[in-house]
């Protein structure tokens, strides 16, 4: 069960930061934003995915044509 708690700005920027490390060098340094644990990617060419790795924590899904 994903946590029902809406992220916050802030907490969004560190993700989408995370995508584009992981878009370009195919990692990032960047820790889950509310628990330090490490972030995950899964994407395609029209959609992603970044979350903690404990998954009840957060993640940010994006989708598009």
């Amino acid at each position: 069960m994903e946590s029902n708690r809406k992220t916050t700005e802030a907490e969004r920027n560190v993700l989408y930061k995370a995508v584009e490390d992981f878009c370009t060098k195919g990692d990032t340094d960047l820790v889950c934003p509310r628990c330090s644990k490490k972030l995950m990617f899964q994407g395609n060419l029209t959609s992603y995915r970044i979350f903690c790795e404990d998954r009840e924590c957060i993640s940010l899904t994006a989708r598009g044509l």
